[in-house]
């Protein structure tokens, strides 16, 4: 009925490795002749979870600078322990068009620790104008062709976004060929007379330099 008992510690901290549990000062009373096997204990590294943060971009332009979140140091520590930071990798381009596009990290290395990756996304989104304005000029009538109507703005998410404009069919369209549109003005195409008509109506679109438009009706 006589039994042996024991514990064994470490320090919180130790890197990974291999240690020999040797006998030490273990003993017996005189009725026992002790027989010790030494064994081995093992400090496994910590698993760490590297995410490739999500990100959006407009078409057309350059890839954002990519990030990762972190999950699983042990004893506080953070990605000042890693030998070699990931990295993160996408088919995507500046030429790639709508579309999500997996990211891709990988590459890590540290002395503690083994890695697990997820993926983020990189969603390539339009970038299209989301307004047309127009800064009015007065027209006096039987003034000359080419005389200024108004000149046009336009608006996007994308602040790269550059516009064209043009005169196009559609709703509001009814007074066009009065009119014509050098760069970003609304000129007049003939001498406009008030008692004949005072009040003119066309529609404009505003595209971007990536093919994406916005139509909009002016009076």
């Amino acid at each position: 009925g006589d039994s042996l008992s024991g514990s064994l510690s470490r320090t919180v901290g130790e890197s990974v490795n291999n240690y020999t549990v040797n006998q030490g000062s273990l003993s017996l009373s005189s009725n026992y002749t002790l027989s010790f096997v030494p064994g081995v204990f093992t400090i496994n590294p910590a698993t760490l979870t590297i995410t490739a943060a999500n990100q959006t971009k407009f078409v057309g332009t350059s890839n954002p600078e990519f990030t990762v979140s972190y999950s699983g140091f042990a004893f506080g520590e953070n990605e000042e322990v890693l030998t070699v930071k990931p990295v993160v990798q996408t088919t995507a381009d500046p030429t790639s068009p709508l579309g999500v596009y997996d990211l891709v990290a990988s590459g890590a290395a540290a002395a503690n620790y083994t890695f697990t990756y997820q993926n983020g996304t990189l969603t390539v989104v339009p970038g299209a104008p989301t307004s047309i304005d127009l800064a009015s000029s007065t027209v006096y009538e039987n003034t000359a062709a080419g005389t200024l109507a108004g000149t046009l703005s336009s608006t996007s998410d994308d602040s790269n976004a550059a516009f064209t404009y043009a005169l196009v069919g559609g709703a509001g369209d009814t007074d066009n060929s009065l009119f014509t549109l050098v760069n970003n003005e609304i000129r007049t195409t003939a001498n406009l007379n008030y008692e004949q008509k005072s009040s003119y109506q066309v529609r404009v679109r505003s595209t971007t330099q990536h093919g994406f438009s916005l139509d909009k009706e002016f009076t």
